[in-house]
């Protein structure tokens, strides 16, 4: 892990985590510049791009802090290639990372590349090209060329279904009205001992003990 990631890597990383601070006047976050040769070393890892033990977990824990810095032209324009260089590739763990870098580093260049990535022959690139483009329309409501998206959680809504628990889970209401059903044909049979209950159980009546099965 050392030779991996040497102190020095360690303590740049963690001069980018310490620009984050709480505000107690309001109690949230609030970022102030992180030292340039923090920025630098961030940039330069996600340009490596290491397919390594943990790599992705540092990889988004950078772009986490990296997207809340002003970065200067020069830094921009290194990260509108790391973003397009995640296109080229199956997607791994920090994809989703990427894809808010995107929303950061976006502009019309930038947008028109992610576009053609989503018409790519390739289906897997077209369908990472298509996930990169709707993300920045999602993060970037200003930036929308066409009507925005409907996320999935407005599509479940818009979904029509009955209420309660036949209509939120249907199969699982199935295989309980089914196991409901051989419950009460083996175990509730009047005078006729059921081989799922104890003996000592089988010879109580319905309507003993807590939760009274004749309830079912």
């Amino acid at each position: 892990m050392d030779r991996l990631y040497p102190a020095a890597f360690r303590a740049d990383v963690a001069a980018l985590k310490q620009a984050r601070r709480r505000d107690e006047a309001t109690d949230g976050w609030v970022w102030s510049s992180a030292p340039p040769e923090s920025v630098e070393t961030a940039i330069r890892f996600l340009e490596a791009d290491l397919d390594c033990f943990r790599s992705g977990y540092v990889k988004e824990r950078l772009i986490r802090h990296l997207v809340r810095q002003d970065l200067d032209d020069e830094a921009l324009r290194r990260l509108r290639r790391v973003v397009l260089s995640a296109l080229d590739r199956p997607a791994r763990r920090e994809f989703g990372a990427i894809c808010r870098l995107a929303i950061r580093v976006s502009d019309d260049a930038l947008r028109a590349e992610i576009a053609s990535f989503a018409r790519n022959e390739d289906p897997e690139i077209a369908k990472r090209g298509a996930w990169m483009r709707d993300a920045i329309l999602e993060g970037r409501v200003g930036l929308q060329a066409r009507q925005r998206p409907a996320s999935r959680r407005e599509l479940f809504r818009a979904e029509p279904r009955s209420t309660g628990l036949q209509g939120l889970f249907p199969s699982t209401y199935q295989a309980l009205r089914i196991s409901m059903t051989f419950f009460r044909k083996t175990a509730l049979t009047p005078g006729k001992p059921s081989p799922y209950i104890r003996p000592s159980t089988a010879a109580l009546p319905l309507s003993s003990g807590c939760g009274s099965l004749s309830r079912l």
